[in-house]
């Protein structure tokens, strides 16, 4: 049902609710028999451990992706595959409306005018290699900035904290299904016209792969933006 809020881009429980009502048929061929009520779906985000939907997210991404090492300028000798990588992305909220956030306060991202100087405690990688990966973790910045841009993520349908992780949780799954579609389609899709075509037919009876290939040849896909690539 997050997916769906995701996907059909529902700005309340009961739009979740009703929307799902209206597809009852197309619900029964997922062997979901019935539509969730909005206060179903108020219990379920409140008491359901959301770090299930971590692990979903991981065995997903492990799945349609693998693992993938780090497109660094490596020097030899440096197992990518066994480099972490953290981002302080946050997601802002109302203190007002959730409590339970607490208070943090962010610092302004360094201005590309000026020089960057990097501080590290390993003195056996070169320079080089240390600001390979510094451009590495802006990655997630740009990861964080299309769910931001396509998906509901800053604005949520519950207010407690399970929920929120859980559509925060089911905003990244949601992402990732869109990246592999994206990446798997003819043609230089835009993600924001990807997502939207999604939208239209998104309980539609239909060949994915065909589909987006149709769309490819009558000129729907436009090119990537710089900013999606």
């Amino acid at each position: 049902s997050m997916v769906f809020c995701q996907l059909a881009d529902c700005q309340s429980l009961r739009d979740i609710e009703l929307g799902m009502k209206g597809i009852r048929r197309e619900l029964g061929h997922l062997g979901i028999r019935k539509a969730p009520s909005r206060n179903a779906l108020s219990q379920q985000n409140r008491r359901r451990n959301p770090w299930v939907a971590r692990e979903v997210y991981r065995r997903l991404r492990e799945k349609l992706l693998g693992q993938q090492p780090y497109r660094c300028a490596f020097r030899k000798g440096i197992d990518a595959s066994r480099v972490k990588l953290l981002d302080s992305s946050t997601v802002t909220l109302c203190l007002n409306i959730f409590p339970w956030a607490g208070e943090r306060r962010g610092e302004d991202g360094p201005s590309p005018e000026h020089t960057i100087e990097l501080v590290t405690n390993n003195g056996t990688w070169d320079a080089e290699t240390i600001s390979a990966l510094y451009k590495a973790r802006w990655q997630i910045e740009s990861f964080f900035k299309l769910i931001k841009q396509n998906l509901r993520i800053k604005s949520f349908v519950g207010i407690n904290k399970n929920a929120v992780m859980w559509q925060i949780w089911t905003a990244m799954i949601t992402i990732l299904i869109l990246q592999y579609l994206k990446s798997r389609a003819k043609g230089n899709w835009h993600m924001s016209n990807l997502i939207a075509t999604i939208r239209i037919h998104l309980m539609s009876h239909l060949d994915l792969w065909d589909w987006l290939q149709q769309c490819v040849e009558s000129g729907l896909s436009p090119p990537i933006c710089c900013d999606e690539a």
